[in-house]
């Protein structure tokens, strides 16, 4: 259950403070800010610019390893 609501979090988080690098789209796609496919590392940042996450996205979905950290940057859990 823990591992939902974190994901839970991670998602609206992403969606909705995104770095500047990707946005996630309603179809779960990411995108650059020129409405591209995002290809790359993006990082979200908690209110206070701590890192709270980054992640590996390929055309627009998640691929690779993602990272989440955190509220006082340390490393929380990786996922593939």
């Amino acid at each position: 259950m823990h591992k939902i609501i974190t994901l839970s979090i991670f998602l609206f988080l992403t969606a909705t403070i995104a770095s500047g690098q990707a946005l996630q789209g309603s179809d779960k796609l990411y995108y650059d800010q020129n409405g591209k496919l995002f290809t790359g590392i993006s990082r979200d940042y908690f209110p206070d610019s701590v890192i709270h996450a980054e992640f590996e996205i390929k055309n627009g979905e998640l691929e690779g390893i993602s990272r989440i950290y955190f509220d006082d940057g340390q490393l929380e859990e990786i996922r593939s």
